[in-house]
């Protein structure tokens, strides 16, 4: 995975993702890009309590919401409601333990991310 970060102007510190996943901008990339994080951010939302010992390293879902809070623009709320409806179709379906192993993995994936994005 490469990644590139770059202040956003006029943004208190927040992140703009440009290419996170393959390293060059363009539009339908950008929308790639957003619809994995909106899914990786309703892993976090729906996951964090239920699944919280799924997790080889309990800061990766604190960096996914460092992630989501700093991304520009933002997710929307309709975004947000419309992917965790789909996520939470995929934990009827697969149960709770398999549901858990695949929040894990996209904590790592969030984790991974923001440190391509940040440097951290």
């Amino acid at each position: 995975m490469s990644g590139s970060e770059s202040k956003a102007p006029g943004s208190a510190g927040g992140y703009l993702l440009v290419s996170a996943f393959v390293g060059h901008a363009n539009a339908q990339d950008d929308a790639v890009e957003r619809a994995k994080l909106v899914e990786i951010f309703a892993f976090a939302n729906l996951g964090a309590q239920p699944c919280a010992n799924a997790l080889d390293d309990a800061s990766w879902n604190a960096d996914v919401l460092k992630l989501m809070f700093g991304l520009k623009p933002p997710l929307t709320d309709a975004e947000i409601t419309l992917k965790k409806k789909e996520v939470l179709e995929y934990r009827s379906r697969l149960g709770e333990a398999q549901w858990c192993e695949l929040y894990a993995v996209k904590m790592h994936e969030g984790h991974l991310i923001f440190t391509a994005t940040t440097n951290h």
